[in-house]
């Protein structure tokens, strides 16, 4: 994980990179709470409460689309 996020900061916008961070606390902080059961997982999924990559993804589309616009 922290591989990534070093290779992300080297070539990737400040949006980009800041999303990738989110993503690895979000990561850390889970593994601080305790297991969820199968029903809890499938409650948050129905209810589209968790999302842990659409800040990251988005950031990384915005870029892409500027990138692309400059060719």
């Amino acid at each position: 994980m922290y591989s990534l996020t070093g290779r992300i900061r080297l070539i990737s916008t400040e949006a980009v990179l800041i999303a990738a961070e989110n993503v690895d606390e979000d990561i850390i902080e889970a593994y601080n709470q305790p297991p969820m059961t199968v029903q809890e997982v499938h409650k948050i999924a129905s209810e589209r409460r968790i999302d842990p990559l659409r800040e990251f993804t988005q950031a990384c589309r915005a870029e892409r689309q500027s990138m692309l616009g400059r060719l």
